[in-house]
């Protein structure tokens, strides 16, 4: 998403279930011809007001850092406005900027009221792209691999059809549907932040990690 702001369309689904586990997709994903644009870390601190004026908004501020595997850190600044649910897709307006300096734009936030890491994200992920779609594999500390697919909704019907994938597996659900239904499956709390995944814990700041914390986004 570039930071002159869109509306993202996207889909999430569960590896291993109805839908093949990692291995299985990222097989798929290489035969048919998509590219890996990012493997590595992924680490998300969404920030709110003291009062949560944000969350009752619908509404997210987050920075997020990329740790690939090989090569120099990234940060990106984001919004999204209350999502919504369109044509079986979930909808919401983003807008993201690079930033050079993650703490700095933390610090920024702050002084604007935006303190309290809401909500604390720790995953690692690989990216893969094609014809303007991309799949993002997510693994947590404790949780289901999830992937995502993001894009058009009819390049994105399109590429999961190409891809041989059962189309009912994927939800416009939020992150916490997942983590619910994850632990109603397993009876084991969820974790969606720790040094396992993000090898650097929160830094800057502490934030619901777990399942109660998982939020709408």
């Amino acid at each position: 998403m570039s930071d002159a702001g869109a509306a993202e369309f996207e889909l999430k689904g569960r590896l291993g279930g109805e839908l093949p586990g990692p291995d299985a997709l990222r097989a798929a994903l290489e035969e048919r011809g998509w590219r890996r644009t990012f493997r590595g870390r992924m680490i998300d601190r969404r920030l709110d007001t003291e009062d949560g004026e944000l969350e009752a908004r619908d509404e997210v501020v987050r920075i997020r850092r990329f740790g690939p595997e090989a090569g120099a850190e990234r940060a990106v600044l984001g919004w999204k406005g209350p999502a919504s649910e369109e044509d079986g897709f979930k909808r919401r307006e983003e807008i993201e900027t690079d930033v050079a300096d993650a703490d700095a734009a933390r610090a920024l936030l702050a002084r604007l009221g935006l303190g309290r890491v809401a909500l604390a994200l720790d995953r690692r992920i690989e990216v893969w792209e094609k014809g303007g779609v991309t799949v993002r594999i997510e693994e947590y500390p404790v949780m289901d691999v999830l992937a995502e697919i993001e894009g058009d909704p009819a390049d994105v019907e399109a590429r999961i059809e190409e891809l041989g994938l059962p189309r009912d597996p994927w939800k416009p659900w939020p992150l916490a549907r997942f983590v619910e239904r994850f632990e109603a499956r397993t009876g084991t709390a969820a974790r969606l932040a720790g040094e396992e995944v993000g090898g650097a814990g929160d830094a800057a700041g502490g934030g619901r990690g777990g399942g109660a914390g998982a939020g709408r986004g």
